[in-house]
């Protein structure tokens, strides 16, 4: 709730008022109105009651919802190499953390292109290629996506490397690139390239430093997002943003 004092100053201490009225924050006062916000709330609570949670534990799920707008910090990512699906300009980037063995990750695949195709030129989605295990079958398909990524087939090779994990060998990885048509004498090459295993180092040490405790690991605008990663949250999260 607004104290008095803020609304009559129009300025707030923390320069982090919710509503934006009693802001200077660019973020914070581009495009607010507190009347949509309270619309886009109590939507939200009669979802979450529609789910039968208690008291309680809406009130819970409520906090983080704050929590991933407002964090007590945000984090600035630099796109380099990484995959992009969307325009570089968009005012929002979703930044994703994912594991090709992931389960969650391959669920959470669709609904983030759905997303990006939804809100085309105003949301962009960096996937940072992050195998749990940096041997192995998951190192193996992280390798193949980034190298498909390398013939412009990035997010197709993606895709099947979520839906087929029996694929994620040598030869299975080689039979996908046949099938999306990249040049196999290449893809071969730079499936070894040790350029790419550093690649992958640096996203490893960074999500170290972050603190990733899984994956998917998602941020909105450097805010890492604490929500469940369904479609409806993620949209709702999407939409606070912009």
């Amino acid at each position: 709730m607004l104290a008095i004092g803020c609304i009559q100053a129009q300025r707030c201490h923390t320069n982090h008022c919710p509503t934006g009225i009693a802001t200077q924050h660019p973020w914070l006062v581009r495009g607010v109105d507190p009347a949509l916000k309270s619309v886009r709330l109590a939507n939200y609570v009669v979802f979450l009651a529609g789910m039968t949670r208690s008291p309680e534990e809406i009130g819970k799920v409520v906090a983080k919802r704050q929590e991933s707008v407002f964090p007590a910090k945000v984090h600035t990512f630099v796109a380099g190499e990484t995959p992009r699906l969307g325009p570089a300009n968009a005012p929002l980037t979703i930044v994703e953390f994912a594991d090709f063995e992931c389960g969650h990750c391959a669920d959470v695949a669709p609904v983030l292109e759905r997303l990006v195709t939804r809100f085309r030129g105003r949301v962009t989605l960096l996937l940072r290629v992050y195998p749990l295990e940096t041997k192995g079958p998951r190192l193996l398909a992280a390798q193949a996506a980034l190298a498909a990524g390398r013939q412009g087939k990035f997010w197709p090779m993606a895709a099947r490397l979520f839906a087929e994990l029996e694929s994620h060998t040598a030869a299975g990885v080689e039979g996908l690139a046949k099938s999306l048509r990249l040049d196999l004498p290449r893809f071969r090459a730079d499936l070894g390239d040790v350029a790419l295993l550093r690649q992958i180092e640096r996203n490893k040490i960074e999500g170290v430093r972050l603190g990733l405790k899984g994956t998917p690991t998602l941020y909105f605008n450097g805010k890492e997002f604490l929500l469940p990663k369904d479609e409806k949250h993620l949209l709702d999260r999407i939409e606070e943003e912009l």
